[in-house]
């Protein structure tokens, strides 16, 4: 295997796991929306401060999952 073919096939891992990244973004997004909706209104009913932590853990995460998206793509602009 030559430089070419390596080169060749790092980028062609790269464009996949962009794809399957992209993929997981839009399920994550979705799935968030739906969860993010459903505890709204468990809040709103119940009131808890169980769930209003619940959802302060998946904004953070939805935040951070953001800033590694930032990060990959930073580094694959270079």
């Amino acid at each position: 295997m030559d430089t070419k073919e390596a080169k060749d096939a790092g980028y062609r891992v790269m464009e996949m796991l962009q794809f399957v990244w992209r993929g997981s973004r839009a399920f994550a997004r979705a799935f968030y929306m739906v969860l993010s909706s459903i505890l709204h209104l468990r809040i709103l009913i119940s009131g808890t401060s169980t769930m209003a932590m619940v959802m302060l853990t998946i904004r953070i995460t939805v935040i951070r999952m953001q800033r590694l998206r930032l990060a990959a793509n930073t580094v694959h602009s270079l």
